[in-house]
């Protein structure tokens, strides 16, 4: 081998020693924010799947209410058949609120107490509000040089309405 090749692979040897850790500084500055960006993504679609599995449990509980199933403690019965249908974002009151009111079709004042509330006609609303967590903490600026890093728990509400019926066969479950 000439003397100007020793030189070039002496200089490439050289730079590939000098140059070692770099690779690895370079793989580790790309891997942080991809990370980042997908466990965001996850999260984001964990709240997304989480509103629509509370949406749909609303929706039936409406569609379980106005059937009239059970002659009386329907408020109560109503609250538990929406907790089953959650998937789990919802568990017995630890994570979550159900609320049950029954509306006037006339006047759309709410009726309270069970007389009357569950008569044929009215209206049964029921809403569900959850908060779940997260899986990325987020920086949020708290009037310090630095801020802090708060794990974000997104608050969820959903509501569904019709008109209650009598005298019907409760639903097929």
């Amino acid at each position: 081998m000439s003397d100007i090749g020793h030189r070039i692979q002496n200089r490439t040897v050289r730079r590939k020693k000098a140059e070692r850790g770099a690779s690895l500084v370079e793989f580790l500055l790309v891997l942080v924010p991809t990370l980042g960006l997908l466990f965001m993504a996850i999260d984001l679609a964990w709240a997304l799947f989480g509103w629509a599995c509370v949406q749909e449990a609303v929706r039936e509980g409406v569609r379980y209410g106005i059937t009239g199933p059970v002659s009386s403690g329907l408020d109560a019965a109503i609250e538990q058949f929406v907790t089953n249908m959650s998937m789990g974002f919802i568990s017995n009151g630890d994570n979550g609120t159900i609320t049950v009111q029954y509306f006037s079709p006339t006047t759309m004042t709410e009726v309270t107490g069970q007389s009357g509330a569950t008569d044929s006609g009215n209206v049964l609303k029921v809403s569900a509000t959850i908060t779940i967590s997260t899986l990325v903490p987020i920086w949020q600026p708290n009037g310090k040089i630095w801020g802090s890093f708060t794990t974000w728990h997104p608050t969820l509400s959903a509501a569904s309405a019709d008109t209650l019926e009598t005298g019907q066969p409760p639903p097929s479950e």
